[in-house]
């Protein structure tokens, strides 16, 4: 199951009399805060620098804090930098070198719990500069989640995009195409970060190993309903007649404007023909919806989209037809699927991932856990 790990990381500088600056050697200043550990999702070693937005630790975090200059280690004790729960200290290791102090607790943080890094503005520099009274660190409160456990994978996986910094494929080391400027969230629904649409950008990503008889997507998905109508996932075919709209082949998840919110349709096609599967009015999502969990399935006899492990949809299908959809858009439907105006989605993304069978319904429930 995923667990959250909520941390309050609270800079708090101690005052100090104004005489005791040492003004001919300037101040003594904290440049950035980075973090670094595993994430659990992925298995990968991650570091990021703490933004104003949440952001997203292991619970296995060690703290990179860079100042402005070299770091007097006789000033660096558990007075100065301290780490604790509810008022209890954990104990941390804390290592100098130059101007950089790295802060390692010696045990691993808990799930669902908060913090307080201490940073005092009794540190001093090398040369005996002391922690400027003001800066850009000062009094600021962070909040930090992490995922504590691995998440649980079904059988069957073919790809898996964690949007960690980077747009790899993990199965497949492969990175994609990259159109436009998409970005990243700096917040995430698991992990430390996702995946940001913006105007006129997408990810492509070439279909080997995704095109099977079999076929499920499931991703955590967090909208911006501006524009009121995006292409989300996209397997089309080729189309000589634009603007492209052939819907015969392959698949198309979208979403638009559905009475003021957004509902969530599903196109499949058979090879002649192609079926529609809108998500019902009562999983269409507001414009202000927190973190939804999205699956969709295709099998041989059926279609099936879920909204947060329930069934929004779902009908018979006889099977999809994959030819020429050698390419999968992941944010637009961009460039096999533009006729209607489903183009780049400005929403979050977060845990993508392609199986190469038609997961049941108690998977996708495990899975959201």
């Amino acid at each position: 199951m995923k667990k959250i790990l909520i941390i309050l990381i609270v800079f708090a500088f101690i005052s100090c009399d104004k005489e005791d600056v040492n003004v001919t050697t300037g101040p003594l200043s904290l440049s950035s805060l980075e973090y670094e550990g595993v994430d659990f999702s992925s298995g990968v070693t991650y570091s990021a620098t703490l933004a104003n937005n949440a952001n997203s630790v292991p619970v296995d975090v060690a703290f990179m804090a860079t100042f402005s200059k070299a770091v007097d280690a006789s000033t660096v004790n558990s007075n100065t930098i301290s780490l604790s729960q509810g008022g209890s200290a954990i104990p941390v290791d804390v290592a100098v070198k130059d101007n950089i102090v790295t802060i390692t607790p010696q045990v691993e943080l808990n799930n669902d719990a908060t913090y307080e890094l201490l940073i005092s503005n009794v540190l001093r520099a090398t040369d005996g500069g002391l922690m400027a009274e003001e800066g850009s660190f000062n009094n600021v409160t962070r909040t930090l989640n992490t995922v504590g456990e691995p998440p649980y994978v079904p059988a069957g996986q073919v790809a898996y995009w964690p949007f960690n910094f980077d747009y790899d494929e993990v199965e497949s080391g492969e990175m994609p195409t990259v159109e436009g400027t998409p970005g990243f969230a700096g917040q995430s629904a698991s992990g430390p970060n996702a995946y940001q649409g913006a105007t006129d950008s997408y990810l492509t990503f070439p279909t080997n190993n995704l095109a099977n008889s079999e076929f499920t997507a499931t991703f955590w998905y967090k909208i911006d309903a501006t524009p009121d109508r995006a292409g989300i996932l996209v397997m089309g075919p080729t189309d000589d007649s634009p603007p492209a709209n052939n819907r015969t082949k392959g698949f198309r998840l979208f979403r638009e404007n559905a009475n003021g919110k957004q509902r969530i349709t599903l196109n499949a096609g058979n090879g002649s023909a192609d079926s529609w599967f809108n998500s019902a009015e009562e999983y269409h999502l507001a414009t202000d919806a927190d973190w939804t969990f999205v699956a969709f399935t295709i099998s041989s006899t059926e279609c099936v989209v879920y909204i947060n492990g329930e069934v929004a949809s779902s009908g018979a299908f006889s099977g999809i037809d994959w030819t020429t959809c050698d390419i999968l858009s992941i944010g637009s439907g961009a460039p096999r699927f533009i006729e209607w105006g489903h183009l780049s989605d400005e929403s979050f993304i977060d845990e993508l991932r392609i199986f190469d069978v038609a997961l049941p319904q108690s998977e996708i429930q495990k899975m959201m856990e």
